[in-house]
């Protein structure tokens, strides 16, 4: 990632932020010996870090099983389509495993700021900023402390009808109304079945 190569002290940049994490994981991560748990996550790191760096990305930092990244936002299109297939290819890794969980993947673009935190030999990358603030986790906060104002698809409403709680569906991808209105028609077309929520933050 070009950005990342030439980032000498923190800077504001309009960045896709991508943010993948296993549905279901404290029930997976039960299911193994402390052991097979770190072989399982090494895999699967392995998979998500090699696909975010073909599709010139960043990973920014895992915890546990949830992993932040970042692309430049000059091909949404481009990094779009490969996220989803990014998505896909750690579905079926999860399934090759064993296991029946799927991965969530969050999208959004907006600005952050990005540099290096803390001092050597222990320096790292790191991001901050409002459009962090997104994914299942803060839709759920949203609806039942009321905090935001959501704005829903068909499909998501649909999807989440009746439940006071305010869970969507694992399966879908969550993205926000910004990232959406970077992504062209033909790939909302084409990926609209996959969509579960679209929101304002």
């Amino acid at each position: 990632m070009r950005l990342i190569d030439e980032i000498t002290d923190v800077r504001e940049a309009n960045l896709v932020i991508a943010n993948f994490d296993i549905n279901g994981f404290r029930h997976l991560s039960s299911a193994l010996s402390a052991s097979e748990l770190f072989d399982f996550m090494s895999r699967y790191r392995d998979v998500l870090t090699e696909g975010v760096n073909k599709a010139n990305g960043f990973v920014v930092r895992f915890l546990a099983d949830i992993a932040i990244t970042v692309f430049e936002d000059n091909d949404v299109d481009d990094t779009f389509s490969s996220l989803m297939a990014l998505k896909e290819e750690l579905d079926t890794f999860t399934k090759s495993k064993g296991f029946d969980n799927t991965v969530k993947l969050s999208l959004n673009v907006g600005t952050v700021a990005i540099g290096y935190m803390g001092k050597d030999p222990n320096r790292y990358i790191d991001i901050h900023g409002k459009a962090l603030n997104f994914g299942p986790f803060d839709i759920r906060c949203e609806r039942l402390a009321v905090t935001r104002r959501a704005v829903t698809s068909d499909a998501a409403v649909k999807n989440t009808k009746g439940d006071e709680e305010g869970k969507l569906d694992p399966a879908k991808v969550f993205i926000t109304s910004n990232m959406l209105d970077k992504v062209s028609t033909s790939l909302k077309d084409k990926y609209k079945g996959l969509f579960s929520e679209a929101y304002t933050l």
